[in-house]
């Protein structure tokens, strides 16, 4: 099959569309006929080479993945041959003491498919049995790849984390991104009122157009307002819940300003989105 490989980390100049041998399955595994896989900054820090991780060359990104079956495993009973689906990238072993109590993205064994296990930039990915769920006739192949490990990440934070409420005031610092944008919509989805940050007025605009609420006091840019004052003019005005997607040099301010006020901060890893 083609894949777009590396075969060292490095810029864009690594990359080759390349042949580059079949997956094979396993009993409990789907081959999968990649249709959409939407590009995440995960992609480029594996691509430049990340601290510690050592990888299979020639290796080929691809975390966000929707296709459709073309073969199935023998213990696979969930899907068939032919069902489009959407892929869960998260790899975990399924028998450690945090998989047993639901807690797969603290398994001693995690990983994410595209970053410790060749990913979906291919004409085929293979993937447990288990990760992957059929998509509704209406959901296209595209929207769900663009949908996937941002939505993860972000859902975990507000409702697993942080269990966001109806009634509470979410703040995001710096939307915009993908995990960002997601918290904005998980936010309003939980019935909580979103309050957000950028110091992009298109950012903002952005999200004046999604109908989320915003207020002056939180709209501005560091260079406009003091960072710490922004923080803790929202806290004050009753913000429970603050996300810091990314994090950020300033993280130490924020958190001060957090434990000031008694209200929840959940951060992302600027690396690993380990979750």
């Amino acid at each position: 099959m083609k894949a777009l490989a590396f075969h060292q980390h490095g810029g864009l100049d690594t990359l080759g569309y390349q042949d580059v041998a079949d997956p094979k399955i396993g009993d409990g595994d789907v081959l999968v006929r990649v249709r959409a896989a939407a590009l995440n900054h995960l992609d480029l820090f594996v691509r430049e080479g990340l601290p510690g991780l050592t990888l299979p060359m020639p290796f080929w990104t691809g975390c966000d993945i929707a296709g459709e079956v073309v073969e199935v495993g023998a213990a696979v009973t969930d899907v068939r041959a032919g069902d489009r689906v959407a892929v869960n990238p998260n790899l975990s072993c399924g028998r450690c003491e945090f998989c047993r109590k639901g807690e797969h993205s603290l398994c001693v064994k995690y990983g994410i498919l595209g970053e410790h296990t060749h990913g979906g930039l291919a004409e085929y990915v293979k993937v447990e049995g288990r990760h992957v769920v059929t998509l509704p006739q209406h959901v296209s192949c595209e929207h769900a790849a663009a949908f996937i490990l941002v939505n993860m990440t972000a859902w975990r934070m507000l409702v697993t984390q942080a269990r966001l409420r109806a009634g509470e005031d979410l703040l995001i610092l710096g939307v915009g991104g993908g995990v960002s944008s997601a918290a904005v919509q998980i936010g309003k989805l939980c019935g909580a009122r979103v309050w957000v940050t950028s110091s992009s007025d298109d950012k903002l605009d952005k999200a004046r157009e999604h109908g989320h609420k915003t207020a002056g006091a939180v709209m501005a840019s560091d260079a406009f307002f003091p960072f710490a004052d922004g923080p803790q003019l929202a806290l004050a005005a009753g913000i429970t819940g603050v996300i810091q997607p990314g994090g950020s040099k300033r993280d130490s301010e924020v958190i001060a300003a957090v434990e000031r006020t008694g209200a929840t901060m959940v951060l992302t890893h600027r690396r690993h989105f380990r979750h």
